[in-house]
Order: structure tokens, then sequence, then C-alpha cells
């Protein structure tokens, strides 16, 4: 009798503990695994620069434009002031053609015909410039309205009435790019006619008659 409880009570203590540890793997099932631990893999620095070797041309890539204008409405007899801004955003310091033939602005109509450039008929003064690391260089034009032609040839007109677009343009950075400027052209104003031309129409007019 007393072997059979003992034989229950194992039995019991058999089937209690099998269920415990049932129970244990289930909560470690659903229980998140600990994060990893994350290990920072260590960067290679960056190659030294070397200043002491003679500058690049200036690339597309590390040159910012920026051209701002001094009116946005151009009127007959007037002029507007373009600013033309270059930044050289690179890492090193770099060469760029900063002759007047070189660095230009150029104006297109509302077609994108080209009709003035201030590289046609300024002069070609200036120099290599070397640009330094984050150091804008600045130039200013003007634009009276008029046509232009490269070597300034043809004559020089006044543009019809109209909306037209300024852009920076590097001769020797030639895919270099920046925000435009428009300009709107405004209509002439219409001229009256001088009390000594009314006089001789009507004089004219009178002879006509009389003929």
């Amino acid at each position: 009798m007393v072997l059979l409880c003992a034989g229950l009570l194992v039995g019991l203590g058999t089937a209690a503990g099998f269920g415990v540890g049932r129970a244990v793997d289930g909560v470690r099932d659903l229980w998140p695994e600990p994060r990893p631990d994350l290990t920072a893999e260590k960067a290679a620095p960056p190659e030294p620069l070397d200043l002491s070797g003679p500058a690049d041309t200036c690339t597309a890539g590390a040159v910012a434009l920026d051209l701002s204008a001094g009116a946005t409405t151009l009127a007959a007899g007037d002029v507007v002031p373009f600013t033309l801004r270059v930044t050289n955003e690179g890492r090193m310091p770099c060469l760029l053609d900063g002759r007047g033939s070189s660095m230009q602005v150029v104006v297109t109509d509302a077609e994108g015909e080209r009709v003035w450039s201030s590289a046609d008929c300024g002069g070609g003064g200036g120099a290599d410039l070397l640009l330094g690391v984050d150091s804008p260089w600045d130039m200013t034009v003007r634009w009276s309205g008029s046509t232009s032609a490269p070597d300034c040839d043809g004559k020089r007109e006044r543009v019809p009435a109209g909306d037209y677009t300024a852009e920076i343009v590097l001769g020797d950075v030639p895919d270099a790019s920046g925000e435009s400027v428009t300009v709107a052209v405004a209509e002439p104003p219409s001229q009256e006619p001088e009390p000594d031309d009314e006089k001789k129409a009507d004089e004219k007019a009178d002879d006509e008659k009389k003929d």
C-alpha cells in the first residue's frame, strides 16, 4: 500500500514536472530574443588633401552659380545690371577662367533663341581665378535691352517687348548650371507727333487738295 502511494506520488510529480517544463518552453518561445550587440565598423579616414601641387580646373560638380538681376522689368533707355556669383563648393581650390570672353551672361527670348551675351561686345579683360573653398567671386554686367552677336558683328537693335531669360555660361566649365533670371522688356512709349510735324502734314494735305 505504501509502495503504491509512493509510486502514485512519483508519477504525479513527474507529470507535473513535465508540464512545468513545457510551460517554460512555451514562454521562451513567446519571449523575444535579446537584441544582438551592434558593433560599429571602423570607416577608413578620407585621403589627405595634397595642397602643394598645382590647382586643377574647376569641375561642374564643384562650382555653384548664382545670378541676380537689379530689376525684373526693363524699359526703353534703362539698363538692368546682372550680378553673377561663382562659388567653389569642392574640397580643394580650383582654377576658373575669369575673362569676360569666358564668364558671361547670355540672354535668350521666349523661343530659346540667343539675343545677347555680355561677351559679344564687352572687353576681354580678366584672368585665371584661383577659387578657394567656399570663397565666392562676383562680377557685374549690364544689359540695355539690345541685341548683340559674337565679335559685336552686325547692327544692334532693341529687342521686342516680352519676357527674356538670362543665365550664366562658363566657357571652361560648360556643364556648370544655375538658376536663371527672367526680365520683362516693356513696350516702348508711343511717340506723340511734334507740333511742327503736324503743321507740315496739314500744309502737305492743303497742297494736295489744290492740285
